[in-house]
């Protein structure tokens, strides 16, 4: 694995102000472990009209807050998502001309496949004592959610979406439920929660707006993104539709304990960063900002 220690600002950036032929980092995905100390992000570095783009060049990256370290995890990589012991991670990467699920080990780097077949597999959560996990895949012909044991055994449909499509399965680290977002294609996505068999299936957000990548604040409530650029949090029973003050993003996620909130900044257009909250003094400060990626994010 590679290491390397932030000396300054590291820029973090979706959309930097580049020349049609120079590339820019693009990033697809944040979490927090469970302890909160680390978070484990996806980037690519693609031209601005992605020309060069090819997905096996996807890196999965991990930041320790207490030392201020980045490793690389994982190449080919998107989505990644921490076990509930924060010892594993979950992600994908191209298989051929399909993309399947592994899991990684973070102390020893061994990998295993969850998935192996001709498709699209993507999106992984763990269930909270560690034995299933739940994801994206598209085998049925539509982007639907299946569930599997940790091992990759009995594979599972839970959604059955028709021409629609579900997306971004988070298992509540509390309990039975699985929040997602369902598309329709009217460019008005809402927030589901079902339980992990795939029953009580109801749309909290129920309005006009378009609302996704959702994911848990607490055993009570969500936290999602909503046009334009907001970040809400909304109970299970669809009441306390808010947003956050202060923030302008489209990806968010709370610490376990619920005391910090991660989020991708969009605030300055020409400056995208990922920054952290304090819940309880609102305080919000940049964690990540600075070129120093393209040290490990590279075409």
């Amino acid at each position: 694995m590679k290491k390397i220690f932030i000396t300054g600002w590291l820029f973090l950036a979706v959309n930097l102000i580049y020349g049609q032929d120079e590339n820019r980092i693009i990033f697809g995905s944040l979490e927090c472990s469970p302890a909160g100390d680390k978070i484990i992000f996806s980037a690519i570095s693609v031209k601005s009209d992605w020309s060069n783009f090819k997905p096996e060049n996807w890196v999965v990256l991990q930041y320790n807050l207490a030392d201020k370290s980045l490793i690389e995890i994982s190449t080919g990589g998107l989505y990644a998502s921490y076990s509930p012991d924060g010892n594993s991670i979950i992600f994908e990467k191209r298989t051929g001309e399909s993309q399947n699920i592994f899991v990684r080990d973070l102390d020893s780097g061994n990998e295993f496949q969850l998935t192996d077949n001709e498709h699209r597999n993507f999106g992984g959560s763990w269930s909270p004592d560690g034995q299933q996990i739940v994801y994206n895949s598209n085998q049925t012909g539509t982007i639907e959610i299946f569930i599997c044991n940790k091992d990759g055994t009995n594979h599972r449909q839970l959604t059955f979406s028709g021409e629609h499509k579900s997306y971004n399965p988070k298992w509540s680290p509390f309990g039975n439920d699985i929040v997602y977002y369902f598309e329709k294609g009217d460019g008005k996505d809402q927030i589901y929660v079902m339980n992990s068999n795939g029953e009580k299936v109801r749309n909290i957000t129920n309005n006009d707006s378009h609302s996704y990548y959702p994911s848990w604040r607490d055993e009570k409530s969500v936290v999602f993104a909503a046009d334009p650029d907001e970040i809400h949090t909304i109970s299970l029973d669809g009441s306390k539709n808010q947003p956050i003050l202060g923030i302008k993003s489209f990806y968010a996620v709370f610490s376990r304990d619920g005391s910090k909130l991660f989020f991708i900044n969009t605030a300055d257009k020409d400056r995208i960063t990922i920054n952290i909250m304090e819940m309880k003094s609102s305080k919000t400060s940049i964690l990540l900002a600075g070129e120093d990626l393209e040290e490990l994010v590279k075409n």
